[in-house]
């Protein structure tokens, strides 16, 4: 069976939404957070590689942060990311640069770069210290300026667009979850050779 595409799955989409609308459909069912933490994903567009099955199986998401940040290291070059990632989600640290205000930009990444507008965000923060505090603080921000225009920031994605992507992913694992006959069936018709 090919792989679903992204029109594919809208039909999918399309033809059972009458379906979700009468289900119990919500955001953070764990039926489906468990479906994409075992990498169940074949039919799911977006997410049915091997890399991005291992990579489910890794993060566990268990929320749709957690699922967004999946999403956007879809991308093979953003694949380091992922186990400083998880170290940091299974200690705990978010801090990345002790200082409050950049720190809480990474937050909800567990302290890792991985959207456009944490970098523009950080950035202006850093811009406003550089112009603004004290010659200490000017420096540390100076540090971490030059620290965050590495080449690596050009692989960071937009938070819109990997949002989207990520509600799209979950109403499909949704629907392979509790809908898994009508699930194989549709998908039988969509991916056929």
């Amino acid at each position: 069976m090919k792989r679903m595409t992204e029109a594919s799955a809208m039909l999918l989409l399309a033809w059972v939404d009458g379906m979700i609308k009468k289900s119990e459909f919500t955001i953070d069912d764990d039926a489906t957070y468990a479906l994409l933490q075992r990498g169940d994903t074949d039919g799911i567009f977006f997410l049915e590689s091997r890399y991005d099955k291992y990579n489910l199986q890794l993060l566990k998401p268990s929320c749709m942060a957690e699922l967004t940040a999946a999403c956007a290291m879809t991308h093979p070059l953003t694949c380091e990311k992922i186990y400083l990632y998880m170290r940091n989600k299974a200690l705990g640290e978010t801090e990345q640069f002790c200082i409050p205000k950049l720190d809480e930009c990474l937050k909800e990444t567990n302290g890792v770069f991985l959207y456009k507008q944490q970098v523009d965000k950080v950035k202006e923060i850093l811009s406003r210290l550089i112009d603004e505090g004290t010659e200490q603080q000017a420096k540390h921000a100076k540090v971490v300026m030059d620290s965050i225009d590495g080449k690596q920031m050009k692989w960071l994605v937009n938070h819109k667009y990997i949002s989207k992507r990520a509600k799209f992913v979950y109403q499909m694992a949704y629907i392979k979850a509790h809908m898994p006959e009508q699930f194989e069936e549709l998908r039988a018709k969509l991916c056929t050779e």
